[in-house]
Parts: structure tokens; sequence; C-alpha cells
């Protein structure tokens, strides 16, 4: 057969019959089925990176967030969490659970360590971010960890 064929023989045989029938949606098609198949597998960091390269966002934060979850490490759940909420789609539900979770990981990070002027910078975001987000009593808790008095009062 060869490199160019013949196309009137074997029209799928040739290098530009396989071309011109060639899809660019092709692509997408088999990176969301490895995706799905990666993440069957358990082999979540791959299932992401598929799903990015298909540009389907809400799956990539899915997939995160079930990473996140799966995490024994804070740190590193806490980074899951970080890369859902800014990955995931505006309007989005994932990306308010996703904002959550992390600010709420960010509490207890702090809570449990040392406090410095980065961590409580940290910590006053993430007491903002709880407040914005419906959590009222965990804002309250993080701006008390910061020693926002004011904020803890509001």
């Amino acid at each position: 057969m060869g490199l160019f064929g013949n196309p009137r023989r074997d029209p799928a045989g040739s290098l530009f019959a396989r071309l011109r029938h060639w899809s660019p949606f092709s692509r997408t098609k088999r990176d969301i089925s490895a995706a799905r198949q990666a993440e069957l597998r358990g082999d979540l960091a791959k299932a992401a990176a598929l799903f990015g390269r298909a540009g389907a966002n809400d799956e990539v934060a899915r997939v995160m967030m079930m990473r996140a979850e799966a995490e024994p490490d804070p740190k590193t759940r806490l980074q899951h969490y970080v890369q859902a909420a800014s990955i995931a789609p505006a309007e989005h539900p994932l990306r308010k659970i996703a904002q959550l979770r992390r600010a709420q990981m960010m509490t207890l990070l702090i809570k449990g360590g040392a406090s410095s002027a980065a961590s409580r910078a940290d910590l006053l975001n993430a007491a903002r971010d709880l407040e914005e987000l419906g959590a009222p009593e965990e804002a309250a808790e993080a701006y008390k960890l910061a020693g926002d008095h004011e904020s803890e009062a509001r």
C-alpha cells in the first residue's frame, strides 16, 4: 500500500484519505473517552489532564474535587481545591463548593499551625470567602483566629 497508496482502491488506506476524513472533534471524543477510562481505573491525575485537553473544564473541576477528597495531606488537598475553584466555569455550582472547601481547609491549616503575617492574610481572605459564600459561623471563627474582632462580631 505505501504512504500515498491508491485512494481509489483503498480509500481508508492512504494517508491523504485518512487526513481528508479527519475531524477535530474526533480527538476531543477520544480524550473524553480516555479520561473516563482513566477515572474508572482510579488514575484521577490523568483523567483531569485528558478532560482539560478536551476542554471539559466542568469535568476537570469535578475530578479535582474527587482528588482533594481522597488526599490525606491537607496542603495537597488545599491545592486541589484551589485548582478546582479556579477551573470550574463561573456559574457552575461546583465552583462555589470548591471555594467553600478551600476556605475551610485554609482555616483548619492555620488553626493547627504557627501564625505569620502571610498566614493571617490568607486567613482573612478565607474568612471573607466564607462570609460571601454563606457560612457566617465558619467566617466568624476564621476572623477570630486572624484576630479581626470587628469582623468576627459582624
